[in-house]
């Protein structure tokens, strides 16, 4: 299952926000899909970390940033 911390520089870097990733506030024990327009603008950055862009994409806010899983 891969997993990686994406921070806010990793996001700055392809012209995403936090906003993009959350699309709305949310709690910190709380986890959502990444929404389809962060995925594709992440596509290639995903697919070097072993992730499958074509399947939900999971993610859980952390201190640093966020975690995705898949």
């Amino acid at each position: 299952m891969p997993q990686r911390l994406l921070t806010a520089q990793d996001l700055r870097a392809y012209g995403l926000t936090v906003s993009d990733v959350c699309g709305r506030p949310r709690a910190l024990t709380e986890t959502w899909r990444l929404p389809e327009p962060a995925t594709r603008m992440l596509r290639d950055f995903l697919s070097r970390e072993g992730f499958d862009p074509s399947l939900p994409i999971h993610v859980h806010a952390a201190d640093s940033g966020f975690f995705l899983t898949q």
